[in-house]
């Protein structure tokens, strides 16, 4: 009977691959909350009239590395008069556009 217990509570394939799946989606929208608020930071530092030029530039550098696309659409000066919303617009459009290409690589 001991047999029968574990076959019966044991996890199928599905199962497992399911989970799996899910901990990878939950893993991937925390690296994009994550470099979202990052983007935002690096926004404000550019945006903050307390900053050294250096810092600012920096900041500037930073988000580009993040988002090289922002670079195709905005200048550096464009981009520190982007609103907290326009930007997160921004950023949700290139998470997304980058995000089906991922789906579609699979």
């Amino acid at each position: 009977m001991p047999s029968l217990y574990k076959i019966i509570t044991a996890k199928s394939a599905e199962e497992i691959a399911y989970e799996k799946v899910n901990a990878a989606i939950d893993a991937y929208n925390q690296k994009l909350d994550e470099q979202k608020n990052k983007a935002e930071q690096l926004r404000a530092t550019m945006q903050d009239e307390v900053s050294t030029a250096y810092t600012k530039r920096k900041a500037y550098e930073e988000l580009i590395r993040l988002y090289p696309e922002l670079l195709q659409r905005y200048s550096e000066e464009e981009i520190k008069l982007l609103s907290l919303i326009d930007l997160t617009k921004e950023l949700n459009d290139i998470n997304d556009t980058q995000g089906e290409q991922s789906a579609r690589a699979v």
